[in-house]
């Protein structure tokens, strides 16, 4: 069998059992460029000597992230493993390529100072509530562009989003972000449900990388550095622990299903998450009168 097909036909299986079309996307990507490097198109060449030399090549001349290896690897494990399952190879291709360990970095939250300056910036209606959902629910940025107004409930309180593999996750929203998101709804939207809550100028929802780039204006307009989304979600976290000191809460409302993301892993109930969340504010977010101390 040719590897191209091979390949085509993994990812093909991937987003009919459901994977995040991202994962499938990184994936298909990372296959392609190893299959490039291949003497011959066909998966007798996907092996154990191919691989090793791709990550040699990335790690040695690329000089690609250790974040970048392990998804390789990873991406590499899972096909070799599928063309076992599929008859293509007998034995696992792979068996004798190490694994490489996910590096662990540390979460990054904004400072209070940081906080204040990004709140105090002049936005336009649309982006002050992106960056008001962003800073008070923890959602991750490709969640957050693929809300609609039909995800929306204002009472209770809350928004369903898609999530990370592609699962929908309840998120309560503090009472006073709910009413910022009606008060733009109804000003500046056509109220439809299948309307994307951030749209562009011509009505089409923001991708990824455009809702970052906005993002980035803002740090820039603040005099904060490196200001990313994933940031506002280490933020919320952070200051979410601090008022709860209860990781299980912060887990459920993190929407985490690794034990190492939170340290442990303990179902909440949902009311127990709302009703933290619902202590969230603009003045918890921001640096007390006695921080400047």
């Amino acid at each position: 069998m040719m590897l191209s097909k091979a390949i085509t036909a993994f990812i093909d299986e991937m987003k009919a059992t459901g994977k995040a079309k991202q994962t499938c996307a990184a994936y298909e990507s990372d296959l392609r460029r190893l299959a490039a490097n291949a003497k011959h198109d066909s998966v007798l060449a996907f092996t154990a000597d191919l691989v090793k030399n791709h990550l040699i090549q990335l790690s040695s001349v690329d000089n690609a992230a250790m974040a970048t290896l392990h998804r390789k690897r990873s991406c590499y494990g899972q096909f070799a493993k599928w063309g076992v399952a599929n008859d293509l190879w007998k034995a696992d291709p792979l068996v004798k390529v190490p694994t490489i360990k996910r590096p662990k970095h540390l979460p990054r939250p904004f400072s209070k100072e940081d906080t204040a300056a990004l709140w105090a910036v002049e936005l336009p209606p649309m982006e002050a509530v992106a960056r008001a959902v962003l800073f008070l629910t923890g959602l991750r940025v490709s969640p957050i562009c693929g809300i609609k107004l039909g995800d929306i409930s204002y009472d209770p309180p809350q928004i369903r989003a898609l999530v990370k593999g592609n699962k929908v996750q309840v998120v309560p929203m503090p009472k006073e972000l709910a009413t910022m998101i009606h008060g733009y709804a109804l000003s500046s939207t056509d109220l439809k449900g299948h309307t994307p809550l951030f749209r562009k100028p011509r009505g089409s929802a923001f991708r990824r990388q455009e809702f970052e780039e906005m993002v980035a204006r803002w740090g820039k307009a603040a005099g904060v550095m490196d200001c990313t989304p994933h940031r506002f979600r280490h933020t919320f976290a952070t200051r979410l622990l601090e008022l709860t000191k209860d990781l299980r809460v912060v887990q459920e409302a993190m929407g985490h299903a690794d034990i190492a993301s939170t340290t442990i892993y303990t179902k909440v109930a949902e009311g127990a998450v709302a009703a933290a969340v619902s202590g969230l504010s603009w003045t918890s977010l921001l640096p007390k009168p006695e921080d400047a101390r």
